[in-house]
């Protein structure tokens, strides 16, 4: 019985996901929380959270939190990465608003993505295309590094190809976590498993 549940156990899929998460009051957070409890449900995927902090806050996490950055400080972007490649986690998935990371329009992330060595799934949430010139290069920096882009509005599909921004792939989330997590789970599977 124990040798089965080691075997199971390794034959997961480690998935780090960038973001902020409960008990953080976050609308992102949340949302994270839930893709990570609808996925649990596939019992296919292990997740690790690195979780975004407020310079100076402290939280009581659950044991998905594995690592902690401060959402001001560049050397944790660098240092998260840095923790995953060094692992065995095969997917990186981030949860990307603009505000969410630090920097002008989070160009932190950027430091984040420039280092990372696996595949990068990005969730995004922009609903507009009225971006600023820095906000337009962090978002084209996360469309170069990601190997696929999951969005909320068809907007923002269209900001994306309007752009030439080269994500292989973007996808459109409707609402639920569930959904998502089964159109990852299809389209991306044979890529990283």
């Amino acid at each position: 019985m124990l040798h089965k549940l080691i075997l199971l156990v390794a034959a997961k899929n480690r998935v780090a996901y960038l973001s902020t998460y409960p008990p953080r009051e976050c609308g992102i957070a949340t949302f994270t929380k839930d893709l990570i409890d609808a996925t649990d449900e596939l019992n296919e995927f292990e997740p690790t959270v690195i979780a975004v902090n407020k310079t100076g806050a402290i939280h009581d996490y659950d044991r998905r939190v594995n690592l902690e950055i401060q959402r001001d400080s560049v050397d944790d972007y660098v240092q998260a990465a840095r923790y995953i490649n060094a692992s065995n986690i095969q997917l990186v998935n981030i949860q990307h608003e603009f505000g969410l990371f630090g920097g002008d329009y989070g160009e932190y992330l950027t430091n984040f993505l420039e280092n990372i060595k696996k595949p990068v799934v990005t969730n995004s949430s922009h609903r507009t295309s009225c971006f600023n010139q820095k906000a337009l290069e962090v978002l084209k920096c996360i469309s170069d590094k990601s190997a696929s882009i999951v969005v909320i509005a068809h907007s923002a599909i269209k900001i994306l190809k309007n752009r030439g921004y080269p994500a292989k792939t973007a996808l459109l989330f409707h609402t639920a976590a569930q959904r998502l997590t089964l159109s990852i789970t299809n389209r991306l599977k044979h890529r990283w498993v």
